[in-house]
């Protein structure tokens, strides 16, 4: 049946069942919670992020601590060095990223990688948006453009700082790419008709990639060797 979200939508569910919503709401919670109670049952974890609205997100454990991006009401945008036991933050990288998870740092902690959206309102076809690679030296406190114009978000930096990796727009799609952190260079490491991929991430030893990829409504994860993939990347293709 259809109703309308208006005053008679209460009178609508109540016509219906021959029940208030409140009823029906508070027995569904009962039903849950009998249905769960086990689950229920687990411990809590223990809150590490400031207790106060705001968004804390993916902390990369590095060798001098947790690096993650976050953003409250009383502070910008912000990749920051976070002490999870005192709660301290010490900004690093005031800027607002592609999306939570366009960010990487090295196992040291010397360096931060992290995709930025711009816009180009001198674009020919009007407002052109386009994200591209950064690189942040954390001693020195020095950024530097990776890319131009690449279409590129969701780092990942191997460990030891060699290789970088990250996701590439490809028309309506998208596809794994590594980049040359001299040059800018961007090499094809996987790409299939049709589908998107996203959300890369490391093995501890550096050499298989995982990822997901989405065709069709489909979902699955998949790993990529490295040391296979590596030695086949042949063309590099262009950015755009």
């Amino acid at each position: 049946f259809l109703v309308s979200f208006g005053g008679s939508f209460r009178k609508s569910i109540r016509d219906i069942t021959t029940r208030d919503m409140e009823l029906i709401f508070r027995n569904m919670q009962g039903d849950l919670m009998i249905r769960y109670r086990k689950e229920m049952e687990m411990e809590d974890g223990i809150r590490l992020s400031p207790q106060k609205n705001g968004y804390w997100f993916l902390p990369h454990i590095t060798d001098r601590g947790w690096y993650l991006y976050r953003f409250d009401h009383d502070h910008r945008f912000a990749i920051v060095l976070y002490d999870p036991g005192t709660g301290k933050e010490t900004p690093l990288v005031k800027t607002s990223l592609t999306d939570f998870c366009s960010f990487t740092a090295t196992k040291d902690g010397g360096t931060i990688v992290f995709s930025h959206l711009t816009e180009n309102t001198h674009h020919p076809a009007g407002p052109h948006m386009t994200a591209d690679l950064y690189r942040f030296y954390v001693d020195d406190k020095k950024t530097e453009k990776l890319t131009d114009t690449a279409h590129l978000w969701q780092p990942v930096i191997s460990p030891d700082g060699q290789h970088l990796f990250a996701v590439q727009r490809y028309g309506s799609y998208s596809r794994i790419v590594e980049i040359d952190m001299q040059t800018g260079g961007i090499s094809l490491l996987f790409s299939k008709s049709r589908t998107t991929v996203y959300t890369p991430a490391l093995s501890p030893s550096g050499d298989k990639l995982v990822f997901v990829m989405n065709r069709q409504g489909m979902q699955d994860l998949y790993i990529l060797d490295l040391n296979t993939a590596l030695s086949f990347t042949g063309e590099n293709f262009p950015a755009d």
